[in-house]
């Protein structure tokens, strides 16, 4: 299990056993929008061990690119956020301490913001 932070947020990555140690670290450089090259650098591994551990998890997940790997990962809660700033407003007022009286019960839409793609998703 892996707990990382990226642009604020904390992650938790936890394969379940479906991933490798290995292949979890290549999870945590996905969500960090690495390049193959830079995580081999990071990892002190070739980039080419970094692109079979990349391949795996593709074929793991079914999924044809980075983009999907991640969606298919929180989908299935082997990528959890620990900590999300929720906008309730238009105006961008963060959600903060009220008394429960002055909360309404209502799904707030949260994106996540991966790379150059964002992920739509809903909280309830």
């Amino acid at each position: 299990m892996i707990t990382t932070q990226v642009h604020g947020r904390q992650y938790v990555i936890d394969g379940k056993g479906e991933f490798s140690p290995a292949e979890e670290q290549t999870l945590e450089d996905w969500l960090h929008a690495m390049k193959a090259q830079d995580a081999a650098q990071k990892r002190s591994r070739s980039p080419e061990t970094v692109n079979t551990h990349r391949k795996n998890i593709r074929e793991k997940t079914d999924q044809h690119n980075g983009e999907g790997v991640l969606v298919y990962c929180f989908s299935k809660d082997y990528i959890r956020a620990l900590m999300l700033a929720l906008s309730i407003s238009g105006s961008g007022e963060l959600l903060r301490s009220k008394p429960a009286s002055n909360l309404q019960s209502k799904q707030v839409a949260v994106r996540f913001q991966i790379g150059r793609k964002e992920i739509p998703g809903v909280l309830a």
